[in-house]
């Protein structure tokens, strides 16, 4: 028979079961503590060495995180930094792209924000950053951004840039280029709608030095500049000389010199000095003049023309300088065989002392090749893994992304280093190599012959004979014509030039340029920096 247990047994194993539980309670809570603790310890240890080896960078490339991301400029690497910002793909398109060049002291913080992909306007105003990739000097408020590549609502903003509005610190619209921080860009680019992902943003060290230690320049023109002459001759849509904006950029401090001014030769005047680059107009009488009323440096002047009309251009468009009023530097000029600019935008044009003086020979360094017709595309070199024979890879025109693919080294070389034929008559034009920057791949026309059509590619080998030689032809009014040496003479019928196709190939082709055709006319924008 079983003997039944009493009360007093019953109560002290139930009091042990009870104390087991609460131990394995307790256990259970310190190990969850330490196991947090664990991941925070780590979270913590992985945030401070992904900010050391950002500190320790000049270099450096953001991804989307849905959070403000810091870069402080490291220890003795004062100088000018690029930044490059992409806004995300939202509900208004893709994504436009922002770049500019900005004097940065050691242990100077920035904050990078990333923009979010967003479908629609309810998720876009809810979406981190609004879609917007935005670069800000702290994290307050808003209005300390001084680079914004626009997701969302397309306003894509570069503190110092001609075209720039920007805010004062309380919010409201100051009608200047210049920041309140007093950071400012040069050398600043816009190419709109190009990104179809998260935003996402780059910093590099461009050069080293103090603030007056600019990078190297292409030209000199900009530098001591008192008097700004504009000229034109109607347009492809009017007779008349519809100017909306001049603007004049300091290049110490990123103010639009022109607000304000009074040009002569202008009905209407003051809208093309106003700071607004809308569509208000004034008329031109031949030629616009400016007095910035003192001698200035400057690194930027900007122009827009009449632009809610498309596809209009403006000819005879020439912009010329001067210190004294009287003897002037030509800074653009109409070409003897193309009477029109570019095509006029929103965007406007701007000429700079960092970009390629549109009337010399082309510097040698690196560039990207952008269409006329189409803004946001840009030469393209596929890569070595797509060649479609051997050693050789299309090239074609494709969106803007600003890879390696897309920025093409162009290097001067002198006939006599070749082994072209006529030597003596081509050594006289400038020739040069063209070269992709991924794999160092060679522009050419493929097979080697004169036949119209046949298409361009990158190739491996470069013999330095006349189908991967070009002769690239400043226009005067910042195009350029890419003229292959494989014409067999410098002018003449069987010239034959770099042509962009509606299906964006690129293919050898006749001179097709016109006061309305660009298929044979492309810009060159400065890549380095």
């Amino acid at each position: 028979m079983m003997k039944k247990m009493n009360n007093k047994g019953f109560a002290i194993t139930t009091l042990l079961y009870g104390l087991m539980s609460v131990g394995f309670l307790v256990m259970t809570l310190l190990m969850g503590i330490m196991s947090q603790n664990r991941q925070n310890t780590s979270t913590l240890v992985k945030k401070i060495e992904e900010e050391l080896n950002r500190y320790g960078e000049t270099e450096t490339t953001f991804a989307y995180l849905g959070t403000a991301q810091e870069y402080i400029v490291p220890y003795g690497q004062a100088g000018w930094y690029k930044i490059e910002l992409w806004g995300a793909q939202t509900s208004d398109g893709l994504g436009d792209y922002t770049s500019g060049v900005i004097y940065l002291p050691e242990n100077a913080k920035l904050y990078f924000y990333l923009g979010n992909t967003c479908a629609n306007s309810t998720a876009c105003n809810t979406a981190f950053n609004k879609g917007n990739t935005e670069v800000r000097v702290n994290t307050a408020t808003e209005t300390a951004t001084i680079m914004r590549a626009s997701g969302y609502n397309k306003k894509s903003y570069i503190a110092g840039h001609a075209g720039a509005q920007s805010l004062s610190e309380a919010g409201s619209v100051t009608g200047q280029t210049s920041h309140y921080s007093g950071k400012y860009f040069i050398n600043g680019l816009t190419v709109e709608e190009v990104n179809n992902s998260y935003g996402k943003a780059n910093i590099e060290l461009v050069s080293k030095g103090s603030s007056s230690q600019y990078p190297t320049m292409k030209t000199f023109k900009f530098a001591q500049v008192r008097y700004i002459r504009h000229c034109m001759n109607g347009s492809t849509g009017t007779n008349s000389n519809q100017l909306v904006e001049i603007q004049a950029i300091d290049i110490s401090s990123g103010t639009n010199l022109a607000k304000g001014k009074v040009a002569s030769g202008v009905s209407n005047a003051t809208y093309i000095t106003d700071g607004d680059v809308g569509n208000n107009h004034g008329i031109v009488s031949g030629c616009a003049q400016i007095d910035l009323g003192g001698v200035y440096d400057l690194s930027e002047i900007g122009i827009w023309h009449y632009y809610a009309t498309a596809n209009r251009s403006y000819y005879n468009n020439t912009l010329e300088v001067s210190k004294d009023g009287s003897t002037w530097k030509m800074i653009k000029d109409r070409s003897a065989d193309v009477s029109t600019s570019v095509i006029a935008t929103s965007l406007g044009e701007h000429y700079s002392p960092w970009q390629a003086d549109p009337i010399e020979p082309l510097p040698s360094g690196r560039y990207y090749i952008f269409s006329i017709t189409n803004p946001s595309k840009v030469l393209t070199a596929q890569n070595a893994r797509e060649m479609v024979a051997p050693n050789k890879a299309n090239v074609t025109m494709d969106k803007f992304e600003g890879k390696k693919l897309q920025k093409w080294t162009i290097e001067k070389v002198s006939a006599y280093d070749t082994n072209i034929n006529g030597k003596e008559t081509w050594n006289s034009f400038a020739i040069y190599r063209v070269y992709e920057s991924e794999n160092n791949h060679a522009m050419q026309i493929a097979e080697g012959t004169n036949e119209i059509g046949e298409n361009i590619n990158a190739a491996k080998v470069v013999r330095n004979y006349e189908w991967d030689l070009w002769n690239i032809v400043p226009l005067g009014n910042g195009t350029y014509q890419f003229k292959s040496l494989i014409s067999g003479t410098a002018n003449g019928s069987n010239e034959r030039f770099m042509y962009e196709q509606p299906s964006g190939n690129v293919i050898s082709y006749t001179d097709t340029s016109s006061d309305t055709d660009y298929s044979t006319r492309f810009r060159v924008v400065n890549a380095e920096y």
